[in-house]
């Protein structure tokens, strides 16, 4: 509890033996030091002459060996008694409180506050606890002869605009002769209301608090904290130590902020408007709204695309899977919704590896999907090398089969210098009519789009000395291998030249008949000289080489 005596807040404080000091008789720069490692004493800080007795609480800080009386002596028994004078800790109930009552003397004497001392001294057979030195209990005895004033009691001096209410407990300072009226009212009343407009006291009841209720109220303004007072006095009395008391403000705070009362105010968040929904929409994974306490709160999430349940906005909800294997159709989830699945079979093009396929659609693949060298029968030849200024590089593919032929599964590499093959290659795509070219062009070159149907600077990366090779890619590896088969070569793979002789040239096909990249080779056998650039690109061979 908070104390007024008159117009000061009489704070608590409990006097050390060695940091106390006193001017006049007040305990000034006290520190809370009562008892000591052995010994908890609750602290007193203050009594009213003649007034009620208060309690301290007494209990040992750690178990004892053995029995510990504690001997209990009132320094000043002209100013306070205490009762009992001693009490025994046994080792089993050593933390349990043994209460001390302290009541202080009135000597009808008008004189300045004085400060008491209650002296503590242990004896036991256990030697850590006897004639250990305690810390004296001090308490501050208020005169009750002085001229009349208000002790006012409260937990909080403190109101609120949501009606929170302060209660205050007045008693007068000392015994009148006569009555005592009080006046008591608000100095700001757009803050707050008290419930007693006066209070009478008398000899009989000075002692015995009134109670005086001080109730916030709403301004209805964000204006935040406000301070203001509760007033008591003038005093009217025939005793002459409380008649014409000047008023006494006692200051109060009136906390802002009303929950509900449309203002976002205080410390509140928002205003609820009596139409909150607390659950979300479909499909919002989080949402919020103002609860009862103006506080924003997390409202209950219904149900969204992926959590996993099926709602009523869904027709599924799951990842997507491509059908399986085999289904030539079947039906997914994407987005909760069904859609149509991404089919997987023999004969859609796409090899399944996973399922055993070793090729789909290309040549040399059976109906199986499954590698078949009896069909890898192909008509295709290279019709024309380009090997141009700088990066200006190209070979030509001529489609000799009476029909469009799928590329799938055929690779073009360059065996380089005097490799006797080739460990990289580029895998064709797409397909070509018939009668029809495609031709691979060096993206580092100058050769424009139009006359190439792809490009790289890999495969195409050639000198006068290096060879080509068009083959059957039959082990899916990224080089030429044992098993794939040679559809078409420019210059026998294994053997490079003695010189850079296919340098600075373009050579045009002439002979349809493909060369496997072994055995005796002699470009002129295959191919004529055509006119150095790439003009000639993208149009299909003549037949005759003479």
């Amino acid at each position: 509890m908070n104390r007024w005596l008159g117009v000061l807040v009489v704070l608590a404080m409990s006097c050390g033996d060695s940091e106390s000091s006193k001017k006049g008789n007040e305990c000034t720069d006290c520190v809370v030091n009562v008892g000591s490692a052995e010994l908890s004493v609750e602290p007193i800080t203050e009594l009213l002459e003649g007034g009620p007795a208060k309690t301290s609480a007494l209990k040992l800080k750690r178990q004892p060996t053995s029995d510990v009386t504690v001997l209990i002596v009132s320094l000043n028994p002209d100013l306070v008694t205490v009762l009992p004078s001693e009490m025994t800790f046994s080792a089993a109930a050593f933390s349990s409180s043994q209460i001390l009552t302290v009541t202080p003397v009135d000597d009808f004497t008008d004189e300045e506050d004085a400060l008491a001392t209650v002296e503590f001294s242990l004896v036991s057979d256990d030697t850590s606890f006897a004639g250990r030195i305690v810390n004296p209990l001090k308490i501050k005895i208020i005169d009750d002869d002085e001229p009349g004033s208000f002790v006012i009691d409260a937990d909080a001096f403190v109101t609120g605009e949501d009606g929170t209410q302060a209660l205050l407990d007045i008693t007068l300072s000392a015994q009148p002769g006569g009555d005592v009226l009080v006046p008591v009212k608000i100095d700001d009343d757009t803050e707050a209301t008290v419930d007693v407009t006066s209070l009478t006291f008398n000899a009989l009841n000075w002692n015995i608090a009134q109670r005086v209720t001080v109730t916030g109220i709403d301004d209805n303004t964000k204006d935040g904290d406000q301070t203001y007072n509760l007033v008591l006095g003038p005093t009217n009395s025939t005793e002459p130590l409380f008649n014409g008391l000047p008023p006494q403000n006692i200051q109060l705070t009136n906390v802002d902020g009303v929950c509900g009362n449309g203002l976002i105010d205080g410390a509140e968040a928002c205003e609820p408007t009596g139409n909150e929904q607390t659950t979300c929409p479909y499909g919002e994974r989080q949402c919020s709204y103002c609860n009862s306490s103006c506080q924003m709160a997390a409202g209950t999430v219904t149900g969204f695309c992926g959590d996993g349940t099926k709602q009523a906005q869904e027709q599924c909800d799951g990842p997507s899977q491509p059908c399986t294997y085999g289904q030539t159709s079947c039906q997914t989830c994407s987005q909760c919704q069904l859609v149509a699945g991404t089919a997987q079979y023999c004969g859609d093009g796409v090899v399944q590896t996973a399922q055993g396929e070793e090729c789909d659609g290309s040549i040399c693949c059976n109906s199986s999907c499954k590698r078949d060298t009896s069909s890898c029968d192909v008509c295709l030849f290279i019709s024309q090398y380009y090997e141009g200024p700088g990066n200006d590089k190209a070979i030509e593919l001529y489609n000799c089969e009476g029909t469009t032929l799928n590329l799938g599964g055929i690779h073009v590499c360059t065996v380089r210098n005097a490799d006797a093959t080739c460990t990289s290659s580029v895998a064709l795509s797409g397909s070509v009519p018939a009668g029809g070219t495609y031709t691979l062009c060096n993206s580092m070159g100058t050769i424009p789009a139009q006359y190439c149907d792809r490009q790289d600077n890999g495969t195409t990366a050639f000198n006068g000395d290096d060879r080509i090779a068009v083959f059957l890619n039959l082990d899916n590896a990224s080089g030429l291998g044992a098993n794939d088969i040679v559809i078409d070569a420019f210059g026998q793979l294994s053997a490079q030249p003695l010189e850079v002789i296919w340098a600075n040239a373009n050579y045009e096909r002439c002979n349809f008949t493909q060369y496997p990249g072994v055995g005796l080779w002699d470009v002129s056998t295959y191919f004529r000289t055509g006119t150095y650039d790439y003009l000639g690109l993208k149009q299909p061979p003549t037949q005759g080489c003479n």
